[in-house]
């Protein structure tokens, strides 16, 4: 297997310099927080990185290196390691199509990942609320063929029938393009694929995929920067995986993240490591620390959203605390 570099995206509200700009194109753009695409809690840092990158310390020691994308006047945490030999820090001026153009929306900087500067042909894609729960082996992200494994949740539902329609809407706008793009495509799991949502997880990647993919929609993905924030005419990162296994570069795969059910004391029997992914929303991140002992995921998510306080993001700093209580090489 060749070489496989890990991506972070990061931002956090308490950094002054970065949070006045970003108040300041909200108000130029004449926008409200946004419960579906903006709320605050998008944008603060809980630590999570800190912990993410003991996860991945852990569990992928294989990872050639950690790429961390932020802003270009944003300050890294203080805790990291900007020294160490297996990071490297990349502004969104030395990836995004007009680095003039102000940018806050996680889905513009995504569909840019693939543009960085000695990125790996392979590379993993991680949000810093997402964190490695085992000992994981590249086969858990790329085939034997090399490519990579998509994983897929639950159906699609219609933006109307969900919490958060704008999400909803980026996803059937992906769906669209990928239909589109590829007409009466012969492979089965393309199907399967475009009714599903992906995983809220580390997702896996071959670069030159992307920059064709990128290519091939680049009328349809460009515009979206004149928008620096989320919007239901944005288009999502899952095209990427549509496209690939669209054209036999890709692997559909059903995450298996359920533990609810019929079946539930069947998966019981097949622990530890039955669950590829799990993530916890709202109130069930109190559940969080019970189910990750019993399933042991290769991955899993604490998703900061609205409804979470100040004393439950204490709470759940406790809960990384214990699962990974060991500092990475990459903490000062």
């Amino acid at each position: 297997m060749e070489d496989v570099d890990l991506v972070y995206t990061w931002c956090d509200s308490a950094d002054p310099v970065w949070n006045a700009r970003r108040l300041a194109t909200m108000k130029a753009f004449n926008l409200v927080a946004d419960v579906s695409a903006n709320a605050e809690c998008r944008y603060a840092a809980n630590d999570e990185l800190r912990f993410s990158l003991r996860s991945a310390e852990m569990y992928v020691p294989w990872v050639r290196k950690v790429f961390l994308v932020i802003a270009d006047d944003a300050t890294p945490p203080q805790w990291l390691r900007l020294d160490h030999p297996k990071l490297v820090v990349v502004h969104l001026g030395e990836i995004l199509p007009d680095p003039k153009k102000p940018c806050f929306c996680a889905d513009l900087i995504e569909n840019r990942l693939a543009f960085i500067p000695g990125l790996a042909e392979r590379f993993l894609f991680s949000n810093d609320d997402t964190f490695f729960g085992r000992a994981l082996a590249p086969s858990f992200f790329y085939a034997r063929d090399g490519y990579p494994i998509f994983r897929f949740g639950g159906e699609r539902k219609s933006p109307l029938d969900v919490a958060y329609p704008t999400y909803a809407q980026t996803l059937e706008k992906s769906a669209g393009l990928a239909c589109a793009g590829n007409g009466e495509c012969p492979v089965p799991d393309f199907a399967k694929a475009l009714w599903r949502s992906p995983h809220h997880n580390v997702d896996a990647y071959r670069k030159s995929d992307v920059l064709e993919t990128y290519r091939r929609y680049c009328r349809h993905i460009e515009p979206m920067y004149d928008y620096p924030f989320r919007s239901p005419e944005h288009v999502h990162r899952v095209l990427y995986a549509y496209d690939a296994i669209a054209r036999g570069h890709g692997h559909f795969r059903l995450a298996r993240f359920r533990t609810e059910g019929r079946r539930a004391w069947y998966k019981r029997l097949l622990r530890p490591g039955y669950a590829d992914s799990l993530s916890f929303v709202r109130e069930k991140w109190k559940t969080g620390p019970a189910q990750l002992k019993k399933w042991r995921p290769g991955l899993f998510c604490f998703n900061d959203t609205v409804g979470i306080s100040d004393a439950d993001r204490e709470w759940v700093r406790g809960v990384f605390n214990e699962l990974f209580p060991e500092k990475s090489s990459f903490e000062r």
